[in-house]
């Protein structure tokens, strides 16, 4: 039950500001470019996110494990 309310966290949280690119480009005075950057850069850190942190969390870990 909480993976699905995870996936279903992560999910909204990239596509929600899809529909709101225009009225955050008005509000801020951004192109609407620039309102696509910031949703691709958002999918970008879960897509590199874990493939960074992932091995640095695994080795943190692993020492405090071994010692």
């Amino acid at each position: 039950m909480l993976a699905g309310i995870l996936v279903l966290n992560t999910t909204f949280a990239s596509s929600a500001p899809a529909g709101a690119i225009a009225p955050i480009s008005e509000r801020f005075d951004l192109s609407e470019i620039v309102g696509t950057l910031m949703i691709s850069l958002f999918v970008m850190g879960y897509m590199f996110g874990p493939i960074l942190w992932g091995p640095v969390s695994l080795h943190r870990n692993y020492d405090r494990l071994t010692r």
